[in-house]
């Protein structure tokens, strides 16, 4: 997929179609093994599920046109996978020798947000009309300031793995202000810009 992104024309159709490839063969792997019993297979399929989530944002990058709604949404659905996998399995998952990669660093600075950033953060605790989306406001503030004091990948999964069902309809049913919403997402990404995968998929230029 980074060679895709840096790619243009035929040479970037090339390795996207290896890429969809590769993970094709993965992702068949991966779903067997979720028929199976997933606890003793949970150091495979839990760091896959990851990946997965990285591949569908870094496929934005490979292609030509820009993602629509429902496929960034599709995108967060993904981020429910690892959440469904860690609740039933996070003591086998922590005493594995990856657990390590999923904690936050103290060795790169924080990415130091805006001030203008952070008062956009605050003024969506005084959004939602109702309790479901102010549950989805406040969820994703945390999240933003979170971003803002400390590099800490796992930020970009948390709102949408937390999210609750009633608020992820209305997005799936494009609703205004859930929309709304929605768009200061993006301010998370921005935090991690760094990382080429999430760089302007939502809304921003993407990095070429």
């Amino acid at each position: 997929m980074d060679l895709a992104r840096i790619q243009q024309g035929d040479s970037r159709n090339t390795y996207r179609t290896r890429a969809f490839h590769h993970q094709q063969i993965g992702l068949t792997m991966f779903q067997e093994m979720l028929q199976k019993d997933t606890s003793a297979q949970i150091h495979t399929v839990f760091p896959f599920s990851l990946m997965l989530i990285i591949l569908a944002l870094a496929s934005v990058h490979s292609d030509d046109t820009e993602p629509s709604v429902d496929a960034l949404l599709d995108v967060f659905a993904l981020f429910r996978g690892p959440r469904a996998l860690a609740t039933a399995n996070f003591a086998a998952i922590a005493e594995s020798e990856y657990f390590v990669l999923l904690r936050p660093t103290d060795l790169k600075p924080s990415p130091g947000l805006s001030d203008e950033v952070l008062r956009q953060a605050q003024l969506l605790r005084t959004m939602g009309g109702d309790d479901i989306a102010r549950a989805a406001t406040q969820q994703l503030a945390d999240d933003i300031e979170v971003s803002a004091q400390r590099f800490d990948l796992r930020v970009i999964g948390r709102w949408p793995a937390m999210l609750s069902d009633h608020f992820f309809a209305r997005l799936k049913e494009h609703h205004p202000d859930a929309l709304v919403v929605l768009a200061h997402y993006s301010i998370v990404l921005a935090a991690f810009r760094e990382r080429w995968w999430s760089n302007g998929v939502w809304g921003g230029e993407r990095t070429t």
